[in-house]
């Protein structure tokens, strides 16, 4: 791995435009500096920590000395929540050199660039994976498979994987993508099995996002999607199209968090598993 350390790639954001229309597309820079720039004030990244809060703060301060892989870290907003606990050292991960620039403007020194599916670190490093929306932007092969062999590996026994990938919620049977495809969607079900087969122990596997994501899963489930000519179902990537709100609208941010952070709250204290959502998450333990 070639670790991140030059200065002179920093990104320059004051020419960022958060509220351009174009969804731009993941490892090209305009989709960095539109993440750099949602992070803290969109409502579903906020929301999105709620989940990860209501499931891992009760691992990461049972214990103190922690050692945490963000597998794909994208522009460092999870590093710098993963950092916020006591005694915990956090690597950031990340395919792009645009991204782990971000990552270094927030003050992150231990970061190297590599792709998630052959990760450069010895057999049983961290403590924690942390991987949030990479899954699904892999190619096969070697795809997702590869990717989770690699978290397992470099866990140390008893340690935890955590990922949030895209949901396939209300597609129907048939709409399944081709392996072959590069982006994809995943149901409870089937990331379930896979992190199975790549020898964890699942201990939470559940929805997010649901009541805001509710309209598009219903027209999901109402539209026909794209197929391609050998019938499957053809899943493109869609890009970032979540785009920062105008200052007259941020309420709609506020409202947004506080209903995922109330999902967040029946997922982490009521023990919930969502039964729909915008985006899935999986708990999971190397025996």
């Amino acid at each position: 791995m070639q670790f991140f350390t030059s200065e002179s790639t920093r990104p320059n954001t004051h020419h960022v435009d958060p509220h351009a229309g174009a969804a731009p597309s993941v490892l090209m820079r305009p989709y960095y500096e539109r993440l750099h720039a949602l992070e803290e004030a969109h409502g579903w990244s906020r929301g999105m920590r709620a989940y990860a809060a209501a499931l891992l703060t009760p691992l990461l301060e049972r214990e103190a000395d922690h050692r945490v892989l963000d597998l794909g870290c994208g522009t460092g907003g999870m590093l710098t929540w993963l950092s916020s606990f006591r005694d915990t050292r956090v690597v950031g991960v990340d395919l792009s050199r645009d991204a782990l620039g971000f990552c270094q403007a927030r003050g992150h020194r231990e970061l190297g660039e590599c792709s998630a599916t052959t990760l450069p670190f010895q057999t049983e490093t961290f403590d924690l994976v942390f991987c949030a929306d990479v899954l699904q932007h892999l190619p096969n092969p070697p795809g997702d498979a590869a990717a989770l062999s690699e978290a397992h590996r470099v866990l140390r026994p008893g340690g935890y994987l955590y990922v949030r990938t895209n949901s396939g919620c209300g597609e129907r049977a048939d709409e399944t993508g081709a392996a072959s495809d590069d982006y994809r969607r995943y149901k409870r079900a089937d990331l379930t099995a896979r992190v199975e087969r790549a020898g964890f122990v699942v201990e939470r596997a559940t929805y997010a996002n649901a009541l805001p994501a509710l309209p598009m899963l219903l027209r999901r489930r109402f539209t026909s999607p794209v197929a391609t000519p050998n019938g499957h179902a053809h899943h493109t990537d869609p890009g970032l199209s979540r785009t920062l709100r105008p200052r007259a609208l941020r309420w709609v941010d506020g409202l947004l968090t506080h209903v995922l952070q109330a999902e967040a709250w029946s997922v982490g204290r009521l023990n919930i598993d969502l039964a729909f959502g915008g985006s899935l998450l999986v708990l999971a333990r190397k025996e």
